[in-house]
């Protein structure tokens, strides 16, 4: 299967394709201006994500 996290994707046979992709998904993400940097309210926590 597919790895699970990033640790993984950088210890398989096809780290290059996952690097690639990777860069490829955060230029996306970047160029579409896919998110804001905010200050977080007092006293409340940032969600987790995983890649």
């Amino acid at each position: 299967g597919e790895p699970e996290s990033f640790d993984e994707a950088m210890q398989v046979d096809a780290r290059k394709k996952w690097e690639q992709a990777m860069d490829e998904e955060h230029q996306a993400l970047m160029e579409n201006q896919t998110w804001d940097l905010v200050k977080l309210p007092e006293g409340k926590r940032a969600l987790q994500n995983k890649w």
